[in-house]
This record gives structure tokens, C-alpha cells and sequence, in this order.
């Protein structure tokens, strides 16, 4: 199992858990339930000699939730350092674990998966979670001292999954763990590579990055065969220093439709199901583009698995 996949597994293993009134059933997810931020989580940490900067039980446990999650995966040690915090932290606070990322350059504005996800109100960072899933429109979260209402909750009492638009004012950035081991060094050098197809992503295609920087280098039409080196936390190596995201292959080459017919122009997509004024074109597709339909309705085909992108479906054959 990679080990993003088996944080994430164990964090999303604690939705549910409820915080309590006092230092009883800490163990137990529901029972004794409470407003007074006692939890199995700085119960633990609190165990860990130096860990914080001081105990943290019935502190607000947003972020101590987080750290438990790592110390779960990975040991003490190697939790710190993916998390960038140094013994006797102050990274219960989620302003000061944001500064921790950001003093070693692991500070983003744009998500990945196993990322500590921050937020903020009034410019002063105010609530953390864990990066689980992304999508073309939203980052999925699992956080701790949350509830199940929309947008940010800082202070919910419970462990729940949440979602939100990439492009929310709320989310201030992301701090991201070097997850790389030596693993990633043999990548380049392995010779065994297995056969898979661009697939589920919309007829934009799928970005390949750079592992030096995660600069978009290439972008491959869906259908595009690809000669994958390795898969390890949610990306496929391809070789050349470039990966692509896993989630987006498939290893059955996937049924495509070609633009045909569509006049000089090309082929118009459109977020709605309509030619009015009003509902300008998106994008436009030239005769022999490869689209894959993801649904239809009405003489119209989607095109995206998650946004709203629709052509004629008579100009696709």
C-alpha cells in the first residue's frame, strides 16, 4: 500500500468520531460526547515526549487531529519531518503549522492528494484538514473539530468528510509533504513498463508535470497511449522526469466518438444544452477531435466526467 493511500485510509477511518466533555471513553467514537475538546488524539500526542510545545488535551484539535494521522502512518520521527514541524512544536496551532511549510518552500496555492489543506477568515488562519480527493471542480477533505454544515467549520466537535470549490476564499493553501523516498530515485532507471490509456478527463486532455517543479509540460489527448514506469501515491511515472495523475488511466483503451460533420469552425461546446445568445461557446472542437461521451440528453452529448461541457450529438460519430 502507498503511503498516502494508507494515511488517507486511516484518516478517513476516524469520520465520525465525536470530541468529549471529559477524559472518559476517549477511545470510543461516540460515546461520551462533549464541547470540551477532549480527545484520543492529543491523548496520544500528548504521550510523545517533546512532540509539542506543551500538553494539548482540550485544546482545539483541528490540527492535532491531522498530526495524529501522520504519527499513525508514519512514526514520530518521520511525521515531523513530513509535516515540517521541529520537537517541542507549536504545530498544534494551525498558523504556526502553516509556517512550517511555508519556511521550507512546501507552501501551494494548488492542491494534491496527501496535502494539509488551510483556511482562513479575515486573513488569519483559522481551521486545517487533509487532502483525500480532487476533482475538476472541488478539493475533498477529512477534518478533525469540524461538522457536517457547509463551508469551513473551525470548532464542530467531530471528524467528518467535506468538500469544497477549488476556487473558495476560504481556502488560504496548501502545505505539502515530501512524500519522496527512495523509491521515486529507482523510477528512472526501471525498465518494466505496463500499457495504459488516457482516460476519464474531458476533451481538454491530461496535463502531464514536471517532477522538478509540477509545471504543466505536455498535454495528451484522452484516448493517448501511455507506458507507465511506476505508480506510487496517486501518480504514474511516465519517465523523462514526468508523471501524470493515476486516477485519470485506464488499462482498457476507452470507447471515443470523432467530430465530424461540424461546419469550418469546428464544433461548439457549451455548458448548457441550448444555442441561445446567452450561452456562449467554451471551447470549440476540430473535425477528427476524440471526445469521450459521458452522457446524453436531448440531441446533446457531455463530454467532461465532471464539469458541464455539451456538443450536438449529431456531429459526433
Amino acid at each position: 500500500m502507498s503511503t498516502v493511500k494508507k494515511l488517507i485510509e486511516i484518516a478517513l477511518d476516524e469520520e465520525g468520531y465525536l470530541e468529549k466533555k471529559s477524559n472518559e471513553s476517549l477511545d470510543d467514537k461516540t460515546a461520551n460526547p462533549g464541547k470540551n475538546n477532549f480527545t484520543k488524539y492529543a491523548r496520544d500526542l500528548d504521550k510523545v515526549k517533546n512532540f509539542y510545545n506543551g500538553r494539548k488535551q482540550s485544546f482545539s484539535w483541528c490540527d492535532i487531529f491531522v498530526d495524529w494521522c501522520f504519527v499513525q502512518t508514519f512514526g514520530v520521527k518521520r511525521a515531523q519531518e513530513l509535516l515540517c514541524q521541529p520537537d517541542k512544536s507549536t504545530g498544534a496551532g494551525v498558523g504556526f503549522s502553516k509556517s512550517f511549510y511555508a519556511q521550507k518552500n512546501q507552501y501551494h496555492k494548488s492542491p494534491e492528494i496527501g496535502d494539509q489543506i488551510f483556511f482562513k477568515k479575515n486573513n488569519k488562519i483559522c481551521h486545517t484538514g487533509l487532502v483525500y480527493k480532487i476533482d475538476a471542480t472541488y478539493v475533498y477533505t477529512i477534518e478533525g473539530n469540524t461538522s457536517s454544515a457547509k463551508g469551513v467549520v473551525s470548532n464542530g466537535g467531530c471528524v467528518r468528510t467535506k468538500k469544497y470549490r477549488l476556487n473558495a476564499s476560504s481556502i488560504d493553501g496548501y502545505g505539502r509533504p515530501d512524500y519522496s523516498d527512495k523509491e521515486l530515485d529507482e523510477v528512472e532507471t526501471a525498465t518494466n513498463r505496463t500499457i495504459m490509456y488516457v482516460d476519464n478527463v474531458d476533451y481538454e486532455g491530461l496535463n502531464v508535470r514536471s517532477l522538478k517543479n509540477n509545471e504543466v509540460v505536455e498535454l495528451l489527448p484522452i484516448g493517448s497511449v501511455v507506458k507507465v514506469i511506476k505508480i506510487l501515491d496517486g501518480r504514474a511515472y511516465l519517465g523523462d522526469c514526468k508523471y501524470v495523475y493515476s486516477i485519470y488511466l485506464s488499462k482498457k483503451q476507452p470507447k471515443l466518438k470523432t467530430v465530424t460533420g461540424a461546419d469550418e469552425e469546428g464544433l461548439n461546446v457549451r455548458k448548457k444544452r441550448n444555442t441561445k445568445k446567452s450561452n456562449k461557446p467554451i471551447a470549440c472542437l476540430k473535425n477528427g477531435t476524440k471526445v469521450k461521451v459521458y452522457g446524453i440528453r436531448f440531441g446533446w452529448s457531455k463530454i467532461s466526467p465532471d464539469s458541464e461541457a455539451w456538443v450536438i450529438s449529431k456531429y459526433l460519430k
